[in-house]
């Protein structure tokens, strides 16, 4: 890939994540922050070009090409600018909202320093994204295997083997994504492709500090954000390519829109946490979910609005939540839009395969132990010292929450219920906690955010303050970053160099396949990565002793079975090919 190809994919995967921006300016009505701006235009992308890819691919694959998708991000972008000229919508704020955000950081410099360091775990993450391949497991034998069929096929997977139909049912955003950036690159890109995942996780910082602004203070915001990057669990997740923490992203921004809908009452915002739940739940399933949540949260939006009616309650923006009805209809349109969103997706499978849900979850596995009731707390190198504020946050907010505090209300209502499958059903990955970890870091924000309003300021205990928050950033950071002494001694490594580090022999091997074996040659291997890198032409059995392939690939460990005559076609770090010449 030259250097010009590479641009001209780059500014096509940038086409495909901002071309929403004018529909978001229309949808959010002044007063807008860019930061809340950015993570719409962000979601309304990635969720109308994969939506439009699973229509394409589901009802005319034909279709399913870059020159298609371009033509019509661009004639949406087009249509968004028409009705922002027709509309006169105000135009969002220019640099002198820089120029402020400039001087408050002059004003509160731990503030600023504490928004640094969560832009740089942020861009440590972005980085490693684009630096290494695909080096989870799940990203690339789950979530990449899916995208590479997508993109060789031009359309969506219905058996691609195994013990049954379960992958091929998954949500489809992050597959769909990836085969995007594969058609961008003109073939099986990994580089690219995980800038998507990477990005919609870099989005969750921003939506937690949006929200958290929203529900309390900027300086809550900033804390909450700041707590989340902190997370080790999370630094070390947000470049892997799974569908957690872009799931999170759509699921606090639904979250947010269904607070704004709480003050504002407006219609609009109620279709928009139904957009971003079903968008969640595009992404992963364990966000359907909110199709409980959000009438949970409308029930207790009527009756704390009842109940309080003639003592308005002042949120920590110093607004007040105002005399503004809840509307039923509008929980109605809350539904109907994730209904509209997910729905297809979702009824295609119980058409196709008879379940809603592939039974992926390992139930039997679940941890229902006093210690899992509190994991923020007991699992220290999952979640270091955030994980202390998330408990004490909890408790706080819960206390909160009882004495009538809605914003602890929304984030309890939007967390417990899924913390709850969890802990019954789910209990043997804390990874699945990351979809409401913005919700335990908000309140965990508040608490501390109101603690240290009440410290002392003066200039050494700033400069104390700023070097504590450099401390307890290093292990995010040294999370967030794959393999750092291999980078330090060889910064440009090669692809194949970085592959092997990442995957071991597996990219080789597929090298060695794909350039001495024929077309249509059927390969048996038990290097599980193998069937990711091989070219589409051969094919490829995982893990099946019992067949009739022609070659074998084996890992190091494993022996040729007695019996069986082969000839060793090449031997890659202990990774061993044959051609089987039949039994002895």
């Amino acid at each position: 890939m030259t250097v010009i190809e590479a641009l001209v994919a780059i500014a096509g995967l940038a086409l495909a994540l901002a071309f929403m921006y004018p529909w978001a300016l229309v949808v959010l009505p002044s007063p807008r922050s860019p930061v809340m701006l950015g993570l719409t235009t962000l979601a309304l992308s990635a969720g109308a070009l994969t939506l439009g890819m699973f229509a394409l691919a589901w009802l005319a694959p034909g279709l399913l090409k870059p020159g298609v998708l371009q033509g019509g991000a661009l004639l949406t972008f087009a249509l968004g600018a028409w009705w922002l000229l027709k509309a006169k919508i105000e135009r969002p704020p220019g640099p002198g909202a820089l120029q402020r955000a400039i001087i408050e950081s002059r004003r509160r410099p731990v503030r600023a320093a504490a928004a640094a360091i969560t832009v740089a775990i942020g861009a440590l993450a972005l980085f490693n994204a684009v630096y290494w391949p695909f080096n989870r497991q799940d990203s690339i034998v789950i979530y990449g295997m899916l995208g590479r069929y997508i993109y060789y096929n031009h359309a969506l997977p219905i058996d691609l083997g195994g013990d049954g139909v379960w992958h091929e049912a998954y949500p489809m955003l992050l597959p769909l994504a990836y085969s995007y950036a594969h058609m961008l690159a003109g073939g099986v890109n990994e580089y690219l492709a995980r800038l998507v995942p990477a990005l919609l996780s870099v989005g969750v910082l921003g939506a937690t500090y949006t929200l958290g602004r929203a529900l309390y203070d900027t300086g809550t915001g900033i804390v909450a954000a700041l707590l989340l990057a902190l997370t080790p669990t999370y630094a070390g997740w947000a470049s892997a390519g799974y569908a957690d923490l872009p799931a999170a992203f759509f699921f606090t921004l639904t979250a947010w829109f269904a607070w704004r809908h709480y003050t504002k009452g407006s219609a609009c915002d109620a279709v928009l946490a139904g957009v971003m739940a079903g968008l969640a739940a595009w992404t992963k399933n364990s966000a359907l979910i909110l199709a409980g949540v959000l009438p949970l949260w409308m029930v207790y939006a009527w009756v704390r609005k009842k109940r309080f009616y003639h003592g308005d309650t002042e949120n920590t923006e110093g607004r007040r939540e105002g005399r503004i009805d809840i509307k039923f209809r509008h929980g109605a349109y809350m539904l109907g839009a994730m209904a509209l969103v997910a729905g297809p997706w979702y009824l295609r499978n119980l058409a196709l395969f008879g379940f809603v849900m592939p039974p992926t979850g390992w139930t039997w596995a679940a941890q229902r132990t006093p210690a899992n009731l509190a994991p923020f707390l007991t699992q220290p190198a999952a979640y270091f010292v955030p994980g202390v504020v998330f408990t004490a946050g909890i408790g706080y907010g819960a206390w909160r929450a009882l004495r009538g505090h809605s914003q602890a209300a929304l984030l309890l209502i939007f967390g417990a219920p899924l913390f709850a499958a969890w802990w019954v059903l789910f209990s043997y990955e804390i990874r699945f906690l990351l979809l409401i970890l913005p919700f335990a870091a908000a309140l965990g924000g508040d608490m501390l955010n109101t603690l240290l309003q009440r410290a002392p300021v003066s200039r050494p205990a700033t400069v104390i303050a700023i070097a504590a928050l450099v401390a307890l950033a290093l292990p995010a950071a040294f999370e967030a970053v794959s393999f750092k002494d291999e980078i330090l001694r060889n910064p440009l490594m090669s692809d194949a160099e970085k592959h092997h580090l990442q995957t071991g022999p597996a990219y080789e091997v597929a090298a060695f396949i794909d350039a001495a074996l024929p077309p249509g040659a059927h390969v048996m291997t038990t290097l599980l990565y193998l069937p990711y890198y091989v070219s589409p032409d051969k094919r490829i059995d995982y893990n099946t002793w019992e067949t009739s392939a022609e070659y074998w690939a084996l890992r190091p460990e494993d022996a040729l079975p007695g019996g069986v005559a082969a000839e060793l076609l090449a031997d890659i770090d202990g990774a061993r090919v044959y051609r089987i010449l039949g039994n002895e």
